[in-house]
């Protein structure tokens, strides 16, 4: 960005009103903030469709302002539909690949400028 480059772009899928999830997302988008970064929150409500969904995360996958994004677990469904192969998908990962038990946010804030 100091180069004049693009700004990185991080948006976030959340369903429902999950207290933890809510924090966790209220978190990431305000890091964005902090780094200068772009982000952007989805919201749905817990009666939205598998269909919806898939059909968002195929959107963010085809956006080019968007860099990565997250789709925030748990998913308040009967069952967690199965999630296409998302090529911005940015895991909550350490950098040896296992999960992380907190904060993954400089993690996460990590992979997405790598891959931009």
């Amino acid at each position: 960005m100091a180069r004049g480059g693009k700004r990185p772009h991080l948006a976030a899928i959340l369903v429902g009103h999950d207290g933890g999830s809510e924090t966790y997302v209220a978190a990431k988008v305000k890091a964005c903030e902090a780094c200068g970064f772009k982000s952007s929150l989805i919201r749905y409500e817990t009666d939205v469709t598998e269909e919806e969904l898939l059909a968002k995360v195929r959107e963010l996958n085809e956006d080019a302002d968007v860099d990565g994004f997250i789709v925030q677990l748990p998913l308040p469904m009967a069952s967690t539909p199965c999630l296409p192969p998302a090529n911005k998908s940015v895991p909550a990962l350490n950098t040896q690949g296992a999960p992380l038990a907190s904060s993954t946010l400089p993690v996460t804030l990590g992979v997405l400028a790598h891959h931009i």
